[in-house]
């Protein structure tokens, strides 16, 4: 059966709480749970496990040493109406990583997005009227990323790790 997947890295659990803690949400929006933030390196959509099973080959394939990823500023994004942690500069390491990824699943047949990748780790949804406080810069080492299957629950959605690759 096939699972909605994407690659994606992740903040450590004793960030997610300094994170949910440092931003005054507006009212009128849907706090993203903290246990799911993430940056989306690539979404891959419905995959069938025997190609779940190539994009994990392929994934293990990603090299790179561990790097900072940092966010200094909030941002309303209007349309997809939502609010995220997002940083003026470009990380060249997780684009690097993000350009293997790109290739690696491609060569397997996989179509990705042809937008500029975009750092962001999303904290709100639903954001009709953005009304934010600034944010203090937020980092974390990144040693590794994760393959995570979105589930549809009651509450809205979970992600759960399928597979995690060191750098």
């Amino acid at each position: 059966m096939a699972k909605r997947l994407f690659l994606a890295v992740c903040p450590p659990m004793s960030l997610t709480q300094t994170i949910e803690q440092s931003i005054r949400l507006p009212i009128d929006c849907r706090p993203v749970a903290a246990e799911n933030y993430h940056v989306t390196l690539l979404f891959l959509g419905l995959v069938e496990p025997e190609l779940q099973v190539e994009i994990c080959r392929s994934m293990a394939q990603v090299t790179s040493t561990p790097f900072t990823v940092q966010f200094r500023q909030i941002t309303h994004w209007e349309k997809p109406k939502v609010l995220c942690l997002t940083d003026s500069k470009a990380n060249a390491a997780l684009l690097n990583v993000v350009t293997q990824i790109k290739k690696g699943v491609e060569k397997l047949g996989v179509s990705v997005e042809r937008r500029p990748f975009q750092a962001h780790l999303t904290v709100a949804k639903g954001v009709l009227r953005p009304h934010f406080d600034t944010v203090s810069r937020i980092s974390w080492p990144v040693e590794s990323f994760c393959l995570l299957e979105s589930i549809g629950v009651s509450s809205g959605v979970r992600y759960d790790v399928i597979q995690k690759w060191d750098f």
